[in-house]
């Protein structure tokens, strides 16, 4: 078998062909999906059950089917999931290069381990050593969020909300205020979906045709 010669000159036909390729290229990006009143799911668990009821009963006393309360309540469950799309907000993400993810590691501070108190010290020492451990510990938590709310800035590309409108950039301060309207879950998740961007290899399913799987069966 021959062996290429690395030194070769790549053909032009190829080196067109892969400035082609290329030139359609873009990087990996991931979506996630963060509705604004997750607290509306409750009242749809209650509007749920109710439903449920009113079904059952008109079921078993036709003369109910006709009172409206069936209807009143689907028409309740409609208002509320119209309200829920509403709240909705589309971030999409994208993956980050080894050099912006240095450039934000190189703004969180770092914090090295206290030295260890030698085995005949005394309980006051070792108290303060403790002490010690747990403020290192307490520094690092803050500088381990601090370093996801910054990551999930670089790697935001836009956010697109129900109504139409568009944002292009976030502050970190701005996803602290997200996190105490909605909790830790969302942060959690768009810092998934970054790591995802980055360091998994995106794959679209090709998708589902009725007339494929009809002409499969034949």
């Amino acid at each position: 078998m021959n062996t290429p010669d690395i030194g070769t000159t790549v053909p032009v036909d190829f080196a067109n062909a892969f400035d082609d390729w290329i030139g359609g290229a873009a990087i990996a990006m991931r979506s996630v999906e963060i509705y604004g009143k997750p607290g509306l799911f409750a009242e749809w668990e209650h509007l749920a059950r109710l439903v449920d009821r009113a079904e059952r009963l008109a079921e078993a006393d036709e003369s109910l089917a006709e009172t409206g309360e069936l209807a009143d309540l689907r028409e309740r469950q409609q208002a509320l999931y119209d309200e829920w799309m509403a709240s909705k907000s589309t971030w999409y993400v994208r993956a980050l290069t080894q050099e912006q993810a240095k450039a934000v590691d190189d703004q969180i501070a770092s914090y090295d381990d206290p030295k260890e108190p030698a085995d005949n010290a005394d309980e006051a020492t070792r108290e303060a050593y403790e002490a010690a451990v747990k403020e290192v510990e307490a520094k690092r938590d803050e500088a381990n969020d601090e370093r996801a709310l910054r990551m999930i800035v670089a790697a935001l590309d836009h956010v697109e909300f129900a109504n139409g409108s568009r944002l292009d950039a976030i502050t970190i301060e701005q996803l602290r205020v997200m996190r105490g309207k909605l909790g830790e879950r969302q942060i959690l998740t768009l810092m998934s979906a970054a790591t995802a961007a980055s360091y998994q290899e995106p794959e679209i399913p090709a998708p589902f045709s009725r007339r494929t799987s009809q002409t499969d069966r034949t």
